[in-house]
């Protein structure tokens, strides 16, 4: 099975618009049955995915966003309330800044975020409803579209005039000043699935997987940042500083990286309608990436410490009425986090967070 996906992103501001073209995406998939017993499969597929534009973009860098920054006289302001300065009317500021009123520039021949992905796994029923399977996973950034600035920050700091952003491929418009964008994932997974029979019923999987590079995404986990295709990453030359920074530069292991991940689940049918099962979550926690004090954001450490790992226990009854051939009500109580298990969250012990619910589910 094999096709082809064509894309065209436009996002218009009140100032400007721009228009990305000629994004083609082949996907590919293939499945084998070597032993002709329809009980093993052998599967590849390979795919090219591009990002999508958001809104966020068109407000933020095409359309007027103005901010205006003041400086007044001491003399001019009233400080009996620190918490709210007040400025004397008719006062005039000893120095003013206005900007956000010219819209960003976008490079004509800036290309849209674009990954590929591959996956080749292997599944065979082992036993008559009991199936084991194992698949590879590898995911790679080709490029991204980001906002930069092309002065060096050492020469930002000497005195010498900002310029402007313009959005577009840092490391394809400047491979002089810019490392090529990297982020590489690869995983393994094991699982195991015994389907319905003999009154229960059974998935496992185990996941060990890598997340390396030198660009996050579109959100930016360290810092909290939600700014896709204009965050602060690749914000000045990289390469015009090599010393300042050389943590950034050379691919490290990035802020959404879980090494092991353990999810299991059990079904039983009671009988008359009667249903109980139960869910078991683990995972790693992430890498502490926090830039130590004095260096600059973005700063990651060869060998980080990480976050405790995190599991649950979730639980559910169903009970079944059926009418007719197809027609079905449920009702269901589950709860999940019954074990009332915390989870730290860059450093923050959050929690427990449980959430027990009774409702109907019904079909036809």
């Amino acid at each position: 099975m094999a096709g082809i996906r064509y894309e065209r992103d436009k996002i218009i501001g009140n100032l400007s618009e721009f228009e990305w073209g000629d994004n083609w995406g082949p996907r590919f998939h293939a499945t084998w049955d070597p032993t002709k017993d329809n009980k093993t499969k052998l599967s590849f597929s390979w795919g090219r995915f591009y990002g999508k534009i958001p809104n966020d973009l068109a407000v933020r860098a095409l359309s007027s966003e103005v901010t205006g920054f003041f400086i007044y006289d001491l003399a001019d302001v009233d400080l009996s309330n620190r918490a709210f300065p007040v400025v004397t009317p008719g006062a005039v500021p000893i120095f003013d800044l206005f900007f956000g009123d010219v819209p960003t520039i976008v490079l004509e021949d800036s290309k849209i975020t674009v990954q590929d992905e591959f996956i080749v796994g292997a599944e065979r029923e082992i036993m008559p409803f009991f199936n084991l399977g194992a698949s590879f996973m590898y995911r790679n950034l080709g490029s991204t579209l980001e906002d930069f600035a092309t002065v060096p920050y050492s020469d930002l700091l000497e005195g010498a005039e900002f310029g402007s952003y313009v959005i577009g491929n840092p490391d394809l418009a400047f491979p002089d000043l810019f490392p090529k964008v990297s982020r590489k994932y690869k995983s393994f997974t094991l699982k195991a699935d015994k389907r319905m029979h003999e009154n229960w019923q059974m998935l496992a999987s185990y996941t060990w997987s890598e997340l390396k590079g030198n660009y996050e995404g579109f959100f930016r986990r360290d810092n909290g940042q939600s700014d896709p295709f204009i965050t602060s990453l690749f914000d000045f030359p990289y390469l015009a500083d090599p010393d300042i920074w050389a943590h950034i530069i050379n691919d490290g292991i990035l802020p959404n990286d879980r090494t092991h991940v353990l999810n299991a689940a059990l079904g039983y049918d009671l009988g008359r309608g009667w249903r109980a099962g139960g869910r078991f979550t683990y995972y790693t926690g992430v890498p502490n990436l926090d830039a130590p004090a004095g260096l600059p954001e973005g700063f990651r450490l060869p060998s980080p410490t990480r976050e405790p790992g995190f599991y649950r226990i979730d639980v559910r009854l169903e009970k079944k009425w059926t009418f007719g051939e197809t027609t079905w009500l449920s009702f269901v109580a589950e709860v999940l986090n019954v074990t009332l298990n915390k989870e730290t969250v860059r450093g923050n012990e959050i929690g427990p967070v449980t959430i027990p619910s009774i409702g109907l589910e019904g079909g036809f």
